[in-house]
């Protein structure tokens, strides 16, 4: 219960804001809730006894796609009882983290908020508590009661945490052309070497690809006349009829986060 600014009482020949007061009830001396006194022909509350209530306690916990956001909880819904006046309401920090703030310090149920940043891929913040109490007044009698919150807060960055790239899965490429004589033989013309498929997981795209003749070699020589730096190349050789040419290459894949991986691709390509 807090004081009313408005009734006094007599103590020690001196006037005092009153703590307490008291009426007879039923041959019984009980706590008052409620003083009248008349002025000026009408009644006036002269005192009260209030008291707070709602949600004392409030989190949020959002999540998002980035390493910063805004935590915000829903209002407590503060309301008042045993006030002979309308009720105000004044929030302010009570204890815990300074960086929480509030929509509007003088309404019954504000919002309470909480910024981050910084926050690692695929992690959640630590958890951000903190307390607000808000003073409630009759502001017919001038008396006061409180009612205090506390908050908790985090931030959950639903980015997936980076890991290196690896190669899932690949083909082996290969082509075959039936023609007389020594002759070309390509990807793309029905006897090339086909895709490679190469699927990548993990790893930040986009990814780089750079090909590679590591040996393995046998018949005549292949050469990469086209897409040496993209995922399907054209791979090529010069084979008389009948005869195959094979080689492995390397592929090596490099991601945005300068992070690679590589498969070793064998290549046959047959005149037959």
């Amino acid at each position: 219960m807090g004081n009313t600014t408005h009734f006094y009482g007599w103590l020690s020949s001196a006037a005092h804001l009153a703590q307490t007061v008291h009426g007879k009830l039923g041959g019984s001396i009980l706590p008052a809730k409620y003083v009248y006194a008349k002025k000026s022909g009408a009644w006036v509350g002269v005192y009260s006894v209030l008291a707070g209530s709602g949600t004392s306690s409030l989190s949020a916990n959002p999540s998002g796609a980035s390493t910063s956001g805004t935590a915000t909880t829903s209002g407590p819904g503060v309301g008042a009882s045993g006030n002979i006046g309308s009720p105000s309401y004044a929030w302010a920090y009570l204890s815990g983290d300074g960086s929480i703030t509030c929509s509007n310090a003088a309404i019954a149920s504000p919002t309470f908020s909480r910024a981050f940043s910084g926050v690692a891929n695929g992690t959640t913040s630590s958890t951000i508590t903190g307390s607000w109490r808000c003073t409630i007044t009759d502001t017919t009698t001038g008396a006061t009661t409180t009612f205090d919150v506390s908050l908790s807060f985090s931030w959950t960055n639903t980015i997936p945490a980076y890991i290196a790239p690896t190669v899932s899965s690949f083909n082996n490429m290969s082509g075959t052309i039936n023609l007389a004589g020594t002759h070309i033989v390509t990807n793309g013309d029905g006897g090339g070497a086909g895709n490679p498929n190469i699927v990548i997981a993990n790893g930040l795209a986009p990814f780089f690809y750079s090909w590679t003749d590591i040996g393995g070699n046998s018949g005549p020589t292949q050469t990469m006349s086209a897409g040496a730096t993209s995922a399907t190349p054209t791979i090529i050789a010069s084979c008389a009829n009948g005869i195959t040419s094979q080689a492995t290459w390397r592929c090596t894949i490099s991601d945005s986060n300068s992070n690679s991986c590589f498969c070793d691709v064998v290549v046959t390509l047959d005149n037959n």
